[in-house]
């Protein structure tokens, strides 16, 4: 077992996800178009307390139609080379990639192979992932305060899209990342711009040991036209922090948030009436040899 370098943040902060199952899309936020997936859940007997931190984000200075803003390109270029001093490490096809985030949701329950799940919106949780690299096994657990843990075998099939292995073979060049969110993104969704904006924090998000691809993320970001600084931004733990920000055509904003020392924290969701309907950040990401292991 290995584990790779946690969030700086720190154990103590239990960070949030856009690793989910599959679900109905709420009001005012943008239905994920990447690895679709059926839940089936159990029940563990597992308890939790999870302290849960805020962020707050607002305000940013929107880029000119057709160029980027560039303040964004400047901070995204220094949280690429950030991202390309991270530890990389290449699971074998029998490990898997384990990740920790702590999510707010305020959209419906999952769907599972009977239907909607029921309940309400989902709330605040601590999400683990076990993966394997072709996706073929993939474990969830998702821990709320004082409950016992949701787990869910997630069937993705192998051979996804966003795999490890899949997103590993992907070209660590931005301008070739690019066009091919671009070109996936067609007729989808906000328009190319927007869902490959959103795409790229999907990928980040899904925090694979992979640095140079990451850096490579960061700076295709910086090249697509809207992309700007928010004005304010506060980390989860209220330290003043750096965000972006992009708004799409239907008025609904993604935002990325990154500590002072340019690491990538996460991403929350804004609808077009200012109201946040999804909070995400990512806490630590390691490589386990068995599903359910803690690194």
């Amino acid at each position: 077992m290995t584990q790779i370098a946690e969030n700086p943040i720190g154990q103590d902060q239990i960070a949030q996800d856009r690793n989910r199952p599959a679900q109905a899309p709420a009001a005012g936020r943008r239905p994920s178009w990447i690895r679709p997936a059926f839940a089936l859940p159990v029940t563990a007997v597992v308890a939790v307390a999870a302290v849960v931190t805020g962020v707050t984000l607002g305000g940013h200075r929107g880029g000119q139609a057709g160029s980027a803003d560039p303040q964004a390109a400047v901070l995204l270029e220094r949280v690429a080379q950030v991202a390309s001093t991270q530890p990389a490490l290449d699971p074998r096809a029998d490990q898997f990639i384990f990740t920790e985030k702590k999510v707010t949701d305020q959209g419906p329950p999952p769907r599972t192979t009977s239907g909607p799940a029921p309940g309400g919106p989902r709330g605040t949780f601590v999400r683990r992932d076990w993966t394997s690299p072709d996706g073929g096994k993939h474990w969830v657990s998702e821990l709320r305060e004082g409950q016992k843990a949701d787990e869910f075998d997630v069937v993705n099939g192998t051979g996804g899209a966003t795999t490890y292995n899949a997103v590993k073979g992907l070209p660590a060049d931005p301008d070739a990342l690019l066009r091919k969110f671009r070109h996936d993104a067609e007729g989808k969704g906000d328009g190319p711009d927007q869902e490959a904006f959103v795409l790229i924090g999907d990928l980040v998000m899904e925090g694979y040991p992979l640095p140079k691809l990451n850096a490579a993320l960061f700076r295709a970001a910086a090249r697509i036209p809207g992309v700007a600084v928010l004005n304010a931004a506060v980390d989860p733990a209220g330290r003043p922090g750096i965000g972006i920000a992009r708004t799409g055509s239907s008025g609904g904003r993604t935002e990325w948030l990154f500590s002072k020392d340019y690491t990538y924290l996460g991403e929350r969701e804004v609808s077009r009436g200012g109201k946040e309907t999804y909070l995400t950040v990512h806490l630590r990401t390691a490589v386990v040899d068995e599903l359910k292991q803690l690194p």
